[in-house]
């Protein structure tokens, strides 16, 4: 009797087991290519923190002169040596639910003999209206030496701009994360198999993607609207300062100095829950610039590739980096006034407030001696006496 309740038992619980097993399937593993690909990148807008690093390399430049001028031979030679030995790169935290927008952009240059880089830390809050920025790498030149290490704040409240506009701009970024994927061909999109760093980030998918600047072009005309749209008070038609045929013309250019061989291929990679945890851009643009507008027919072709990398991790748990505390936060228009070039700027922007300030109380003087005048003169007229007319007989 026991042997047969414990087989029930334990024939129940391998049925929960697999049950249980089959309700976390992950779904983006069912998803067609496409919707894979669009529902990882909306979950950039939905995890509550995550962190990024991402870094960038140019892999090559050529400029093919159709005249064979050596000069150009040279010039490729030194785009590309800089171009090798240059590093770009940025890490940092988006954290939605406490609305704080972290990044970390720096800018090296890594040789044999010669190593050095600079970085700028930046963050937002959206709740305080707030900008930190970290500037020390330019201490005594924008800011104060004695602030070194400390961040620079700067509110965003009185910006000439629309208060929602922030709202706004993520709202365009969630839109035009999944557009673009739209109009493409079901082609376009390509499983692949996984390497052992994509399971070392826990992925269980991977897809390729491949889009042409072509067809990104053809969005163009929506983006610039919806971006003038951000800035445009709540009740009024957002407009671009370009004519719709203007922007047409723009894009039909571009399109043509666009070569075939253009594109940008991405490979995505998926956890089980369907967020992205890297992303690998590889993109190679070739550009016939005798074919731009009125330009010289005996312009160059250029032929560039770049490589862009980003990794994404501690999701749900990931803090801001070195944040802006009330001690390491200084006043930022006071530790400009520190710095040489920082000294000038704020130095011409106080000249350039105090003479409007000057402006407007002399304009307010002049009104008032005006009202005042105009007063004076109203009540002598009031005041007086007034002649009798004299008449005439014939």
């Amino acid at each position: 009797m026991k042997l047969r309740q414990t087989a029930y038992k334990t024939v129940f619980i391998l049925g929960l087991s697999v049950s249980l097993f089959g309700c976390a399937t992950p779904e983006i593993q069912k998803m067609s290519a496409i919707d894979a690909v669009k529902f990882g990148n909306t979950q950039f807008f939905e995890m509550p923190s995550y962190r990024f690093d991402m870094n960038a390399k140019l892999l090559n430049i050529q400029f093919a002169d159709k005249t064979n001028d050596p000069k150009t031979a040279s010039f490729n030679k030194y785009m590309n040596y800089f171009g090798k030995h240059l590093t770009f790169g940025s890490s940092g935290v988006i954290n939605t639910e406490n609305q704080q927008f972290q990044m970390i952009p720096s800018y090296g240059f890594q040789s044999k003999n010669a190593n050095g880089s600079i970085r700028f830390p930046i963050v937002y809050d959206h709740k305080q209206k707030l900008l930190f920025a970290d500037l020390s790498a330019l201490s005594g030149l924008l800011t104060d030496v004695e602030n070194e290490g400390k961040y620079s704040k700067f509110s965003t409240a009185n910006l000439p701009i629309p208060a929602d506009a922030d709202v706004k701009l993520v709202q365009l970024m969630r839109k035009y994360a999944t557009v673009f994927y739209d109009d493409l061909k079901p082609e376009a999109f390509v499983d692949q198999p996984l390497t052992d760093t994509d399971r070392a980030q826990k992925a269980v998918r991977k897809i390729q993607v491949t889009i042409k600047p072509q067809e990104a072009l053809e969005k163009l005309p929506m983006m610039l609207q919806d971006i003038a749209g951000v800035f445009t008070p709540e009740g009024q038609k957002p407009s671009t300062s370009l004519p719709d045929a203007v922007i047409s013309q723009m894009k039909e250019e571009m399109s043509k100095v666009l070569g075939e061989n253009s594109k940008d291929v991405y490979s995505i990679a998926f956890n089980r829950a369907g967020q992205i945890v890297s992303m690998n851009a590889d993109s190679v643009y070739e550009m016939d610039l005798s074919k731009a507008g009125k330009t010289d027919a005996s312009a160059p072709v250029m032929n560039m590739r770049f490589n862009v990398n980003m990794n994404v991790s501690d999701i749900g748990t990931a803090k801001l980096i070195d944040p802006p505390t009330v001690e390491n936060t200084v006043d930022g228009k006071e530790n400009f006034k520190g710095g040489l070039l920082g000294g000038l700027f704020s130095g011409k922007s106080d000249e350039e407030q105090t003479s409007n300030e000057v402006t407007a109380d002399a304009i307010e003087i002049d009104a008032a001696s005006a009202v005042s005048a105009a007063a004076e003169d109203a009540t002598q007229a009031t005041n007086k006496p007034t002649r009798k007319k004299k008449t005439h007989r014939k």
